[in-house]
């Protein structure tokens, strides 16, 4: 884990896709989360989301 900046509150690393895939499937699955963010629509589940990327 390489640390960027930190404060007392925030710290803001890089993203390790082994560490961080299950924290981010549960911010990008949560509807309130994405009617911020694009289209406004949650991922189901991997599957959609990869299904997304392969095409």
């Amino acid at each position: 884990m390489t640390i960027l900046f930190q404060t007392e509150r925030l710290i803001v690393r890089t993203y390790e896709p082994q560490q961080d895939a299950c924290q981010a499937f549960a911010i990008y699955g949560d509807p309130e989360v994405m009617r911020f963010i694009g289209k406004g629509q949650a991922q189901e589940n991997i599957t959609a989301v990869c299904s997304r990327k392969i095409c």
